[in-house]
């Protein structure tokens, strides 16, 4: 008898820290997408040390809290999605290439510091060694 209590508490137990902590990292999920949303423009990006930061210019991105992003420019948008973490970010404006600048941000960055009006991401591949950083527009 003394067993199966022992073995129910710990059921319940183990049950309880899982419930627990997935609420907390869904709680700091949503904070973190409160302070993101808005309009925001390109700073500066680079990529492999070259300063890329001008094929952006013009642009607002428009982080949306249901996950949906916009890239505004002249009137034309481009629409893609996002998504937070405490420690990163993604971003997917399309495929990656020379014909579609805009999925030169795709990707899953690492939160470097954030605040109200900045934002800087690195890449998650030390060896293509990018940094982007937006300013709330």
């Amino acid at each position: 008898m003394k067993q199966s209590i022992k073995k129910m508490l710990s059921v319940i137990l183990v049950t309880t820290t899982l419930f627990s902590c997935t609420k907390q990292h869904d709680d700091l999920t949503t904070a973190n997408s409160e302070v993101i949303q808005g309009t925001w423009k390109i700073e500066s990006f680079t990529e492999s040390s070259e300063n890329s930061t001008n094929d952006f210019i013009g642009f607002t991105f428009n982080f949306a809290g249901n996950g949906k992003l916009a890239a505004l420019k002249n009137g034309a948008a481009t629409e893609g999605a996002w998504s937070t973490t405490n420690t990163r970010f993604t971003i997917d404006l399309g495929a990656k290439g020379t014909s579609n600048k805009l999925g030169n941000l795709t990707d899953e960055w690492l939160i470097v510091s954030k605040t109200d009006t900045k934002i800087t991401l690195k890449d998650d591949n030390v060896a293509r060694n990018e940094v982007l950083v937006f300013s709330k527009n």
